[in-house]
């Protein structure tokens, strides 16, 4: 593991005399050493940490510092691991004399021979928390509490222990294997982890290493179901929490979060900043929601209500609309209509444009008698004037021609050839009959004028 450098106040073991091998790991210590007859076993641990005797042994046992020769007993021995429990376990220090009286009673060895304790302790750094039997919170740093610590607390053999981390972290979960070398044989299960909110659970089991890691939790708390505590082989669990937790936005602002990114963004603008957890804590900068200049607004109006009834209310722009609308097709349709009358009482009075009248045919006979072809035209005025109904005050009806009468000519006529209209009335008035000068009569231009 990575953590030798957050050894928490390394717990070590003081042993007065002889040798002491001190192993030390980030969970705590190790130490072995042997203590001669006449000499004091004493332990204690600093920072804190708690003494637990994982084994103990008393007697000739062999060639070591306190037996220079082999004077052929070595090995006569008493485990002792319990007696110096007693003493010892769960305590910040302890001490014994090899010659204690307690121990002299075990008698492993015949009289004469000089005995010895070979002593393998260790000191814990365990979790306070525990001790009131409350939840154990994880932190980035690794924390711990033993099997030893679990079956001398206060709690109630019901009592369930939990873990549990802030909200968006896990729990990683890791298990110390206490137990001498010689008794690793046999792999042993002693309970289960269980997530608290998916209900998964991670199997406890010593297999012999000296630190194995058990698993990552899915959310941030665990149980953790154990069976007979009392029966159980020495061990530690280690738990520290894993990624980073939920972070709260500054004011004006929501976070949205996926897995190990994070997007704070702002409620009024679009404004917005990424984030990426690194281990335990976020990488990145969260700035400042900068509100936007003022836009320009209309001001509010009190709706006008349509009716008592159904409350439906129209801003006012929308009845300004409507007013500009109605006003727009009302002095169109007045327009129109004024107009259309104009023209139907200018029809009335006959001031219309008249149409002009089509061209006149115009013939010569073999006797130069230029004569009106009344088939092409049966529906002149000039032959057949208009009558029009006039005023009393007016005596006389006057006919309109559609073509006037040239100008009679002033040079002498001709009285050999009459010219007459092909065409008349059955009048005996003589004024309807004018001669005119043949030669003039039957000059192009004359023609082309009429």
């Amino acid at each position: 593991m990575d953590y030798l450098l957050q050894v928490l106040g390394i717990l070590e073991v003081l042993c007065t005399i002889g040798n002491c091998e001190t192993i030390r790991h980030e969970w705590g210590s190790v130490t072995r050493g042997e203590f001669c007859d006449y000499e004091t076993f004493k332990a204690q641990c600093d920072n804190g940490g708690t003494l637990q005797i994982l084994q103990a042994y008393y007697g000739h046992i062999a060639i070591g510092k306190c037996v220079k020769v082999d004077s052929g007993f070595l090995g006569c021995q008493n485990d002792v691991t319990a007696l110096l429990g007693q003493h010892c376990d769960n305590k910040y220090q302890c001490e014994l004399a090899v010659d204690d009286a307690e121990l002299r009673r075990t008698q492993p060895c015949e009289i004469g021979f000089s005995m010895f304790l070979d002593v393998l302790v260790v000191c814990i750094n365990e979790s306070p928390e525990y001790k009131t039997c409350g939840t154990l919170i994880a932190k980035p740093s690794d924390q711990f509490i033993s099997s030893q610590q679990m079956s001398h607390s206060s709690c109630s053999s019901s009592h369930i222990p939990k873990i549990r981390a802030e909200q968006g972290q896990s729990i990683n979960l890791t298990l110390v294997d206490l137990r001498p070398s010689d008794q690793r044989r046999q792999p042993v299960s002693f309970g289960v982890v269980v997530d608290d909110a998916t209900q998964e659970q991670m199997t406890l089991t010593l297999n012999g290493q000296d630190e194995q890691v058990v698993g990552m939790s899915t959310t941030n708390s665990v149980s953790l179901v154990l069976d007979e505590i009392y029966d159980a082989p020495p061990f530690i669990i280690g738990y520290r929490a894993y990624g980073c937790p939920d972070i709260t936005g500054p004011k004006g602002t929501h976070v949205e979060r996926d897995g190990s990114e994070a997007t704070v963004k702002c409620i009024d603008t679009e404004q917005k900043w990424h984030l990426k957890c690194r281990g335990v804590h976020w990488i990145g900068v969260i700035g400042t929601c900068t509100p936007m200049a003022p836009a320009t607004r209309r001001p509010q109006t009190q709706p006008t209500p349509i009716g008592d009834d159904d409350k439906l209310l129209i801003e006012r722009d929308i009845v300004y609309l409507i007013v500009i609308c109605a006003t727009v097709f009302l002095s169109v349709l007045v327009i129109t209509t004024g107009y259309v009358c104009l023209k139907r009482a200018q029809i009335a009075r006959g001031v219309s444009k008249p149409k002009p009248p089509p061209e006149a045919e115009w013939a010569f006979g073999a006797n130069q008698t230029m004569t009106l072809l009344a088939k092409t035209r049966p529906d002149s005025d000039y032959l057949h004037p208009a009558a029009y109904q006039l005023d009393d005050s007016q005596s006389m009806p006057t006919a309109v021609y559609d073509t006037p009468l040239p100008n009679p000519p002033t040079i002498k006529r001709n009285n050999d050839e009459d010219y007459n209209a092909t065409v008349s009335s059955t009048s005996t008035d003589y004024k309807k009959y004018f001669v005119l000068d043949k030669d003039y009569m039957n000059t192009k231009e004359f023609i082309n004028n009429v």
